[in-house]
């Protein structure tokens, strides 16, 4: 092959690319190239700053045609094809004088389907996207329905501490499921989530889509709120008063008192007594109980303990 390069350097054509079509070698070199040869339009280089919102979901749900819909223009190339966007697009735009940046990111198929390394590289920046960006907007086929891999997508989310809402795009389809059944998916499917918003819109009729702006921000805000330190341990009773922790051992895990941690996602430090011993589920029912309490909507929230020290113990 470099004897060939060689003279292939003599057309005065730059430096030829060695590759195999058939066995995929020297493939992502190519691509890198291509990429680098391509003019950067100037909205393309404007990543812009505000609140940035990752538009997920599998290939072809129609995440594309809501970001051209949201923005009023056709920014990002539609197709019916699905894999049409390969790598993140950032889209900035204003929302009731609020500067946001909308991020087109490839679909994200079952991992048995990803095979070469360029829809690889794209669902690593989907990935990406959705851990650099304040909100991430879940897009769903409303005429397949919920699917496996949606649930995957949504647990991605869940895992990087994003807030989150739910699109159910294609509602204008004469193929589209019905309201309440897809909505017991939703119930069936996705348990896991906090209490978010959904909304059933048609992007390609743009119908709907400036609520979606509105349930992203919402989520955001939930996300990023700065929690009472009185309300939190006033909550914290209340909860333990309705339901205990478990003994571990039979000796009582005691919860004190507690203060948030951090944001985005809101995070609760306890402190006390044998916290170590608390179960998942007993957290998981704090979290919910903090999250109703305070109104959450759209986010996660974490909960984090710290161990009293015993002056005692050797």
């Amino acid at each position: 092959p470099d004897v060939a390069r060689l003279d292939f350097h003599e057309l005065g054509m730059g430096s030829p690319v060695v590759i195999s079509a058939k066995t995929g070698s020297g493939i992502d070199s190519l691509w890198q190239i291509i990429l680098d040869c391509v003019p950067v339009l100037p909205w393309m280089a404007d990543k812009g700053t505000g609140v940035r919102i990752a538009v997920a979901g599998r290939p072809n749900v129609g995440k594309s045609t809501l970001v051209n819909a949201c923005v009023g223009d056709d920014r990002v190339v539609v197709a019916d094809e699905p894999g049409t966007t390969r790598d993140s697009v950032a889209v900035p735009m204003a929302f009731r004088a609020q500067s946001l940046v909308l991020l087109d990111t490839a679909g994200v198929r079952r991992k048995s389907k990803v095979r070469d390394s360029l829809e690889k590289f794209s669902v690593a920046k989907t990935l990406q996207a959705v851990a650099e960006a304040d909100v991430a907007v879940l897009v769903i086929d409303a005429c397949e329905g919920l699917t496996e891999q949606d649930a995957t997508i949504a647990g991605l989310i869940c895992d990087q501490g994003r807030a989150m809402c739910l699109v159910i795009n294609k509602m204008d389809s004469p193929n589209a499921g019905r309201r309440d059944d897809l909505e017991r998916q939703i119930a069936r499917i996705l348990p896991f989530l906090p209490p978010h918003r959904t909304r059933f819109i048609s992007a390609q009729r743009r119908q709907g889509v400036k609520r979606v702006l509105a349930d992203a921000l919402e989520a955001v805000e939930s996300a990023g709120r700065s929690l009472s330190t009185a309300k939190i341990n006033k909550t914290l009773n209340e909860a333990i008063d309705r339901h205990a922790p478990p003994r571990h051992g039979g000796r009582l895990v005691r919860i004190k008192y507690g203060h948030q941690g951090g944001r985005n996602p809101p995070m609760l430090v306890l402190h006390g007594n044998l916290l170590e011993h608390l179960s998942a589920s007993y957290r998981r029912y704090l979290a919910n109980f903090f999250i109703k309490a305070f109104g959450l909507v759209g986010t996660p929230l974490r909960i984090e303990v710290r161990v009293a020290n015993n002056p005692y113990r050797p």
